[in-house]
């Protein structure tokens, strides 16, 4: 069909006629009205190979070309009623139809019987009629049906309807009306450049990169519905990003603290009698944030700065009195109860004092490890301050956080989160501790955040890109 007809004028490569048939499914007139402007563009470049540049092109300009005129056969054909009022109406029904397909229609042309079904409902056709014409369709190789799940056979169509298509087959000033108020929805869930240009502006860079416009859209478009990436870019709205700027600015607010401190119980004090350490492995966060706490507040003139836990005992010999322990996150605070306050008390000597500064925090974890610190050391050994506090009670899904509008938009959103995130980590789907905690820094994410942000799926048919992955 497109290679004979065009040999010794044109050379279209295999590439190419795939993805010719990937939208045409082989299908005559549609092929046809593609390959007469892949023609068109081939005469003015003056270049006679085809590849897959081409065609592309060539269906950006056929999106913006083709109207109700090549699909009309889909809404018109094989009525058989003779009476024209009749005729008229089932050619009308077909359209409201097409109409709630297209608005039940994912990014991928695909929907839900269901979908279509609710859809189909608000402009006023019945159960019976929409199952009547969904078969009727199928029948005709319009539509495919699977299970409970719809898609068009010809992916054409499918861009068509999904996109200019509702506007293009209505038929009276009412249909438009009620068309313009579902496009106005729609357009309202969708999530703009211009938005996302607005969120990210005060957003640092994440593991050396930019978090680009472009690569926040693209993260959206993982989920399938408009509803649902409007849901997300909410929860990114929400988010608190604490960049390299402010976590300094955090780090030098608590050494200043630290100043104070040693000021009100010794008066007099020296810089060489506080040392900074660290919990757990060298690669983990609390080594990491040594470092960062170290060099905001110039503690790495030498390497004396940062003292492994084995070294701190015997710093006392050379008046090190003080120890600063950070880290970046407490969700639940167990695993600084596990690894820190538990086992720190033993590279101690006894008259060491620990300052532990973590620059954000649950609520309920950092009641949870202050309160077990003073257990431990008492409070005249212990000094633990959370530089960010966010409230363990409020979570996203309250109304009261003011994150999304009604009770039912909430429930879904909860839903969204869980069900993807049961796919990614199935032992944790809100995040470790379930804290669903909507924080993240420039080197790392906690993974008491929703899996949604950070985990990576390149398993089977389930492909997910996180916006902020771990590792």
């Amino acid at each position: 069909m497109i290679k004979k007809p065009s040999e010794g004028y044109l050379d279209y490569s295999k590439k190419s006629c795939e993805l010719i048939y990937e939208y045409t499914e082989g299908n005559p007139y549609y092929t046809k009205l593609l390959c007469d402007i892949i023609l068109q563009g081939a005469f003015k470049r003056r270049d006679s190979y085809i590849d897959e540049r081409e065609v592309r092109s060539a269906l950006e300009e056929l999106f913006s070309e083709i109207d109700s005129t090549s699909f009309s056969h889909y809404w018109e054909d094989f009525i058989l009623e003779e009476e024209p009022s009749r005729h008229r109406e089932k050619a009308l029904k077909r359209k409201q139809y097409l109409l709630a397909f297209g608005r039940a229609c994912d990014t991928k042309y695909q929907t839900s019987y269901e979908s279509v079904i609710e859809q189909a409902s608000l402009l006023r056709m019945d159960a019976v009629s929409t199952e009547d014409i969904t078969q009727g369709f199928v029948r005709r190789g319009i539509l495919k049906r699977q299970d409970q799940m719809l898609e068009p056979c010809i992916k054409l169509f499918g861009h068509w309807i999904a996109n200019n298509g509702q506007g293009d087959i209505i038929v009276s000033e009412s249909e438009l009306g009620f068309v313009r108020s579902l496009e106005t929805e729609r357009e309202n869930l969708r999530v703009s450049f211009e938005e996302v240009e607005v969120l990210i502006k005060n957003w640092d860079t994440y593991k050396g990169a930019s978090l680009t416009t472009e690569r926040v859209l693209s993260y959206l478009r993982q989920f399938d519905t408009l509803h649902d990436q409007r849901i997300v870019f909410k929860i990114l709205k929400r988010l608190c990003f604490i960049g390299t700027l402010e976590e300094n600015k955090l780090l030098n607010n608590a050494y200043e603290e630290l100043q104070n401190f040693l000021k009100k119980r010794d008066g007099t004090w020296m810089k060489d009698q506080i040392r900074i350490s660290y919990y757990g492995p060298v690669g983990k966060s609390s080594n990491a944030m040594a470092r960062s706490f170290a060099s905001a507040n110039k503690f790495l003139k030498d390497e004396r700065g940062i003292l492994r836990p084995s070294q701190l005992k015997d710093a006392i010999t050379d008046g090190v009195t003080d120890i600063v322990i950070c880290d970046d996150f407490v969700g639940t605070g167990q695993t600084i109860k596990e690894e820190l306050l538990s086992k720190y008390i033993n590279v101690l000597a006894p008259e060491q004092y620990i300052h532990l500064f973590v620059l954000a925090g649950m609520a309920d974890g950092v009641d949870l490890i202050t309160n077990e610190a003073y257990r431990i050391y008492g409070n005249e050994r212990i000094n633990v301050r959370c530089l960010h506090e966010i409230s363990s009670q409020l979570n996203i899904f309250d109304l009261a956080s003011k994150v999304f509008e009604s009770s039912e938009e909430a429930e879904r959103a909860r839903d969204l989160i869980r069900d993807i995130g049961r796919k990614l980590e199935p032992k944790a789907p809100l995040g470790f501790g379930d804290c669903c905690a909507l924080i993240t820094f420039s080197r790392t994410i906690p993974n008491n955040a929703p899996p949604i942000l950070w985990s990576e799926s390149k398993k089977g048919d389930f492909k997910f890109q996180p916006l902020f992955p771990r590792h």
